[in-house]
Order: C-alpha cells, then structure tokens, then sequence
C-alpha cells in the first residue's frame, strides 16, 4: 500500500493524532507554506468533552464527531490518511505506518493518552474506560443490557448488582458521567422500565483523593460534591480501588460493592 502523496517543492509536516492538539496545529499551520498530512486511526476528530454524553444515551454518536477531511476540505495543502503508526526513525526521518513507510521534514505526536488502570489486571478486564467514543457506546450499552438483565433477575441481589454503577476516578470525566447517570435513573429509566424499583440502582463516584475535582479550585470541588449528592451520588473519598472479584468492586478500607457497571475515568 501507499499514502499516495504527491512530490511537492513544500516541506512535508506528518501530524500523528487527531485530537484538540493535533487539529489546533494544523489549523495554525494554515498559509505556513508547508504540506501537512494528518495520520489517525479514526477518519473523525471526536469531541472528547460531551463523551459522557454519548455514554448516557444523552447524544447519538454522530454528535460528538466530525470528518476531517469535511473540517479541512478547502485546504490544498492538506491530506488526511487513516492509518497506525508502527515505527519512527528519527535518523532517517521516516515514519513507517500500516499503510506504507514515507519520509518527512517535521513530525509531530499528538496521540494523547490511554487509561492507567495502575496494574489492576481483574479492574483492567472488567471496567470499561471512557476515553474515546468506542467506550462510550460500549458502557452505554452495557448499562442498558444490565437493565434488561435486572427485569428478569432471580434475586434481589443480582437485581442490585445489575442496577449499581460504580465510576473510579473523581475528576472531570467522573464527574461528568455521575451526574448524567443521575438524571438517566430519574428522569429516563423509571418511564422505560416502570416495573423495577428505581431504589435498587446507586450511582457510586470513587476518588482517591479528599475531593472531586481535585484539579480545580476547592470552591469548585465543593460546589461539584454538592450537585452531585443532591443528585443522589453517593461520592465515596479517599478509598482506592483494589480490585474486582465475582461482581463486586474492592476497595482499600471499604465494604465490597456489588456491581457489574464499573466504569474508569481515572
């Protein structure tokens, strides 16, 4: 395979990554005199903050993204190419990619980041991360499979298990999908599922540190914490996760929660 670029007198400027900072860079590249190329594994830059969104059913997936080469389509200068990057050599400055190896004057990385899950294997098999739009349609969906599965649980504990949602991680993200959850099981799950007792479904929020938002200011930490209990949060401080086993979330210096929506935002 080739990228098919065309052999220009312009310098070739590879930019990896189709995120705010790669689409932020190449904007400011217009008129700079150079040829860009734009390398992602998606065709669509996704726009990560309304990703709770998608994950609580809230927005349709289309909503959050947009086609590159519609952002940039009056560009002649620009190419888009959809590829993995498999290797650089920074000597020879070429950049080898599933779609064939070319050579470049600049190159910049812009792949952003990957959920840690700090070497809990079991957490890491079973939670769901929210960090690109993959995830959030896979925990909507699970959570919406969990429901259809608690209209039809044996037991009261399974029924509990199925319900509860548990999201690791207080900042931005955290916060973000806790509260959308709470609107979901007050406004939107008792019309859709009028026969399940709504008081068997607890959205837990779970951070590490004393306070949500522990990236902001205090003021906004408390004001956070605040919406989210009068929401029905239950916002668990200063517990860390330890690891997960037979549908229950472990925690260090807590009592075990049953659940089978665990979601990472840390």
């Amino acid at each position: 395979m080739s990228m098919n670029i065309p052999d220009t007198d312009q310098q070739l400027i590879f930019v990896v990554g189709g995120g705010f900072a790669g689409i932020a860079l190449i904007r400011a590249l217009s008129r700079s005199g150079h040829q860009v190329v734009l390398i992602d594994k998606h065709n669509y830059h996704m726009f990560k903050p309304l990703l709770y969104q998608a994950a609580s059913s809230q927005l349709n997936a289309g909503d959050i993204a947009f086609p590159f080469r519609k952002a940039f389509r009056r560009r002649e200068d620009f190419y888009f190419r959809m590829a993995y990057i498999e290797s650089v050599d920074t000597e020879q400055k070429t950049l080898r990619t599933t779609i064939g190896e070319v050579r470049y004057d600049y190159l910049v990385l812009a792949t952003g980041c990957v959920p840690n899950f700090y070497g809990l294997d079991d957490v890491k098999k079973e939670a769901l991360a929210m960090s690109n739009l993959t995830d959030a349609l896979n925990i909507r969906n699970r959570i919406l499979r969990n429901f259809e599965l608690a209209v039809t649980a044996p037991s009261e504990e399974e029924r509990r298990a199925r319900l509860n949602i548990v999201i690791v991680g207080g900042g931005a993200s955290g916060v973000e999908i806790a509260g959308a959850l709470a609107e979901m099981k007050r406004y939107v799950m008792p019309r859709d599922y009028p026969r399940l007792d709504m008081s068997h479904m607890n959205i837990y929020l779970v951070e590490g540190q004393d306070r949500v938002l522990p990236a902001m200011s205090e003021k906004t930490s408390a004001e956070a914490l605040r919406i989210l209990e009068r929401k029905g949060v239950r916002v668990l401080l200063n517990r860390r996760m330890t690891g997960f086993e037979n549908r229950h979330a472990l925690f260090e210096g807590g009592e075990p929660i049953a659940t089978c929506n665990l979601i990472w935002t840390s």
